[in-house]
């Protein structure tokens, strides 16, 4: 068992809080998974492919990004999607630290 779930590399879904959610369907969503790092992200190309492919050929997708650190950590989800008509991507982050309360994702839009 890898770190993205099954044996073939199939990221596995993330939960998403409702905050990131906010209004959108996830069901016209594709997954693209959870990609993590410590000072490197794993498999960044495969990343970068469905972030570019996504976006070029106009199809709705979202990952989440973990950087984990010592003490620290930052979740990053990333949607793909239409943005005032426009086709973008957009990106929450959600810090989290052993020392500070972690706040609610602010709205995008």
């Amino acid at each position: 068992m890898s770190l993205f779930g099954a044996a073939t590399g199939t990221p596995a879904a993330p939960q998403i809080p409702d905050a990131v959610v906010e209004n959108r369907d996830l069901r016209a969503y594709e997954d693209g998974g959870v990609y993590r790092g410590f000072d490197h992200i794993d498999n960044v190309d495969r990343l970068r492919d469905f972030i570019w492919t996504h976006w070029t050929q106009k199809r709705r997708g979202y990952v989440e990004v973990v950087f984990q650190g010592m003490d620290a950590r930052t979740q990053t989800y990333l949607f793909i999607e239409p943005i005032n008509d426009l086709w973008g991507i957009a990106w929450c982050d959600i810090p989290y630290s052993a020392f500070l309360p972690s706040a609610p994702c602010p709205r995008l839009r």
